[in-house]
This record gives C-alpha cells, structure tokens and sequence, in this order.
C-alpha cells in the first residue's frame, strides 16, 4: 500500500498566564476527510430541520454546529489541550484517544485559536472556504434569526 504524505499544518495557543495549552494539527483531506465533513454537516443540518425552535433560540451555536465545526473535526488529525481548571486542578485531553473533539469543547476554544485553526484547514482545503455575507445560507439564516428577534 502507498502511504501518501499529504501536507499538515500546526497551530498552537499558549495563554499568557500558562494555564492553557492548546496544540492542533491539522489536514490536507483525504476521500475519508471529505466524507467526515460531510457527515457531520449532513447530521447538523437535519437537527436544525428536526428542531427549528432550538436553532432560532441558540442561533449562534447553532451556526457553529453546522457550518465550522465540522471542517475544524474533518481536519483535525492530532488534538491535546492541557492546562488547569477554575479549581487549580490539572486536566489533560487527547483527541487521539477520544477520536473526535466534542461539540462542547469546541465551543470553548479561544476565538483566537480558532481564527488560527481555520487559517490552516482554508489553506489545506481551500475548496471548503464557505460563507461568505452573500451566501443563501447565511442570508437565510440570518433573515430566521431577524424574524425570530422581532417576535421577542
């Protein structure tokens, strides 16, 4: 079997105050990446359909769920976060180990890893750069959010 070395890219964040350590790799895709993104945008999208109400009520979320989450997981071929909770304690985490980096944790990641972290999947995977202000999906979605804050 032929083991392609398709390019990789690092990115990590160091918080000034050394309490949190985030160091990510990330991917050219592959078929099996591609696949991933997929999925988990299909997925995302049908729990939006299946529960319109809870997307209007947590649209931001909601947004992340379906349309950057799924590139940043498809990407992501190595994740370890370390630092120290609220309690002073130290934690550890290895998506090596979990297979997958949640949803929850993800919403937690600093803005400006984030910003970093898509830097690397755009430029590896140019073709999955999306969303721009005139993108139907967008437009869409925030005509759903307009509507849903004019009822409140």
């Amino acid at each position: 079997m032929i083991n392609l070395a398709l390019p990789r890219q690092a990115v990590k964040y160091n918080q000034p105050d050394g309490k949190l350590t985030i160091e990510a790799v990330f991917r050219l895709a592959d078929a099996t990446a591609s696949m991933v993104r997929t999925r988990l945008s299909s997925m995302a999208l049908q729990k939006v359909k299946e529960d319109e109400s809870s997307f209007a009520d947590d649209f931001d979320n909601s947004m992340l769920f379906v349309y950057t989450y799924p590139d940043f997981v498809a990407a992501l071929c190595e994740f370890t976060v370390d630092g120290v909770d609220p309690e002073g304690q130290p934690f550890h985490y290895d998506a090596e180990k979990n297979i997958e980096v949640d949803f929850a944790l993800y919403r937690q990641l600093p803005e400006v890893f984030l910003i970093e972290a898509e830097g690397a999947i755009y430029t590896l995977n140019p073709g999955w750069k999306k969303l721009g202000v005139d993108d139907p999906k967008v437009t869409s979605a925030v005509e759903l959010s307009t509507t849903e804050l004019s009822k409140a």
